[in-house]
């Protein structure tokens, strides 16, 4: 992902927004739906820093 998030439903709030943007390309005609299902994530995993608190992770891809 690259960046960190103050809680784990942030984490998945950017992950809906990045698959969201994604789609809009896929519908609006920019990316074939090949290119969507390859640059779209179909998932994540997520971890806290037990240092700061803040969270991160790992989009997931098929």
């Amino acid at each position: 992902m690259g960046k960190w998030f103050n809680n784990k439903d942030e984490v998945r709030a950017y992950w809906d927004e990045v698959d969201i943007g994604y789609f809009q390309q896929y519908q609006n005609g920019t990316i074939t739906f090949e290119e969507y299902h390859k640059k779209s994530p179909y998932g994540y995993e997520c971890w806290s820093c037990s240092y700061c608190g803040k969270w991160t992770g790992n989009f997931k891809y098929n």
